[in-house]
């Protein structure tokens, strides 16, 4: 009991001790404080800004100033983004160019997980990647009860049909296996150059689907594309020392 009564009379003593937060001046650079009935003032310096803007050519313009007065300004990309610290010495005020995923970068990457497309999923795909007319028109042309009938000719020896026609009767004859999609990476303004994603394709004729996935790392490949490009504009600005692959 004698224990518990230190410790409460200890925290009372403590909390009378302990300075307590009034206000803040309006550009938060100075707090006041109250101890003991006393007030003081302790000198904060300025908050940290944190500036956001719309393109690389706009982060690149923001550091020039700084750059001639001296400061020692890193810029970082990442997928998501380009930083730059204004000044890694002492302040660390940044300058944030937010990266977005085009929706024809997205529409391959929900591909990649997609566990297949009915025809008429796969014909609305290829037409939001802007694929060729005449190649969308080669899957509009399929028809996969002639293909399930053809494979079941073919397969049972039935009418002794070669390879070659059953291509043409199953209709896909000149499906590809492969197919090259360009689209941008990123949707923001300076950022929209395409890059070629090599995808596959897949029919499963008992399931009426096709399957259709960007091959490997085609994805990764799309995406440090983009990355490189933009290094490239940032090291000719700032110099390849300035400049790091990453986040602050």
């Amino acid at each position: 009991m004698f224990k518990e009564a230190l410790e409460y009379f200890a925290g009372i003593v403590e909390a009378r001790d302990k300075p307590t937060l009034i206000e803040e001046s309006p550009d938060g650079r100075t707090a006041y404080y109250s101890q003991r009935g006393e007030r003081f003032e302790i000198a904060r310096g300025a908050k940290v800004r944190d500036h956001f803007v719309h393109t690389l050519d706009d982060l690149i313009r923001f550091a020039k100033p700084y750059r001639k007065r001296g400061d020692a300004a890193r810029v970082f990309h990442s997928r998501d983004a380009v930083v730059l610290i204004l000044d890694d010495n002492d302040r660390r005020d940044r300058v944030t160019f937010s990266l977005d995923l085009s929706d024809a970068l997205e529409i391959l990457i929900r591909a990649d997980s997609a566990p297949e497309f009915t025809q008429l999923e796969f014909i609305r795909t290829l037409r939001a990647l802007d694929v060729n007319p005449a190649t969308i028109a080669i899957f509009r042309r399929l028809d996969f009860k002639v293909v399930m009938a053809a494979e079941g000719e073919f397969q049972h020896g039935k009418d002794r049909m070669g390879k070659s026609i059953a291509a043409e009767v199953k209709g896909t004859a000149e499906i590809p296996e492969e197919l090259m999609i360009s689209v941008p990476v990123y949707s923001n303004r300076g950022e929209r150059d395409p890059v070629e994603i090599l995808c596959q394709i897949d029919l499963d004729a008992q399931r009426s689907a096709i399957h259709f996935r960007p091959k490997g790392d085609e994805l990764d490949i799309a995406v440090e594309t983009a990355q490189a490009s933009i290094a490239a504009r940032l090291v000719e600005a700032f110099d390849d020392t300035s400049v790091s692959y990453g986040s602050p």
